[in-house]
């Protein structure tokens, strides 16, 4: 006569059958990975431990071992010795499941994927290592296009990826008038990685209000009275606005007096050259701080600075 199931022991909900014909082991796999997909435990959050997982399920320590490392084997978790369990990946291993993402960047950056720091003409400097680590641990292909001169092999190359099941979108490490010669489907998500501006919308990070608030705020922590703000002429409106909005706010929330002399300068400047920061650098003499808004313009100041010597 066949045995009957046993249905005394489970885990979060499930019952583990010990007669059902599927291993203990495989079962509590099955019933791990259902929980990891519904979201019970976020990326890099530790997960029970071997003894809390034999508690809750009233089974022995060999089953709950396999199962984990299967887990592990499958790229779902991380066991990291005498500290714990971790959730590695929701959905690893499965691109074609969870689909693709393409991201647009300078041709010459394509190689530097894997190598480091990308930098970008309207958005300044993102490490290309922590953006592939974030679609690694969400399952997600990223496949970097390139883009040229011409746009067609950009255009090929969104086209050919908008053609695979799952195709997730476009994000664009480029500003609308650099990518505005490649063909993009009207029904593919664009999201631009960079300055919230609304020629660049929706926009996935970043927020020049509160970046230059912030600032402003650890510069008077740090005892500065008068600072200055480097604007370029050549952003958006909406984006030299908010940093603007950001800059004037802090100061007067600081109780201090913002710079606007310097400000409408630097806004006024349409070339980045010598004269131009030297100018601003005169404007602003008497200014303990000063803030370039992107990295191009810091870098112009500091250059300035030291071929005319100012401390």
């Amino acid at each position: 006569m066949p045995k009957t199931a046993d249905v005394s022991n489970s885990l979060y909900g499930q019952p583990l059958l010990k007669h059902s014909g599927v291993s203990l082991a495989d079962q509590i796999y099955d019933v791990l990975v259902k929980e990891i997909a519904s979201g019970r435990w976020s990326v890099e959050e530790r997960l029970p431990s071997y003894s809390e997982l034999c508690r809750k399920s009233g089974l022995s320590r060999t089953p709950i071992e396999l199962a984990l490392k299967r887990l592990e084997r499958d790229r779902y978790i991380r066991m990291v010795k005498q500290n714990g369990i971790f959730l590695r990946s929701i959905y690893p291993g499965k691109h074609t499941e969870l689909g693709t993402i393409a991201l647009l960047a300078e041709t010459a950056l394509q190689h530097e994927v894997a190598n480091g720091l990308w930098e970008t003409q309207a958005f300044g400097t993102w490490s290309g290592k922590a953006i592939q680590r974030v679609v690694d641990k969400m399952g997600i292909e990223m496949v970097v296009v390139p883009v040229n001169g011409s746009m067609s092999d950009a255009s090929a190359k969104v086209k050919s990826l908008e053609s695979r099941i799952g195709f997730r979108g476009v994000i664009s490490l480029l500003e609308p008038s650099r990518i505005k010669g490649i063909t993009i489907a009207q029904y593919t998500p664009l999201v631009y990685l960079g300055v919230e501006d609304p020629l660049c919308s929706p926009c996935i990070t970043g927020n020049p209000y509160k970046a230059v608030h912030l600032l402003i705020e650890y510069l008077v922590q740090k005892g500065h009275r008068k600072i200055a703000l480097f604007a370029s002429g050549r952003k958006s409106p909406f984006s030299s606005q908010s940093l603007y909005n950001g800059y004037r706010r802090a100061l007067e929330v600081a109780g201090l007096q913002p710079q606007e002399e310097a400000l409408a300068f630097s806004a006024s400047i349409d070339h980045l050259d010598v004269t131009a920061v030297s100018k601003f650098l005169d404007i602003a003499k008497d200014c303990t701080a000063l803030i370039g808004v992107t990295h191009e313009i810091a870098k112009k100041i500091v250059e300035t600075a030291d071929l005319l010597k100012i401390a």
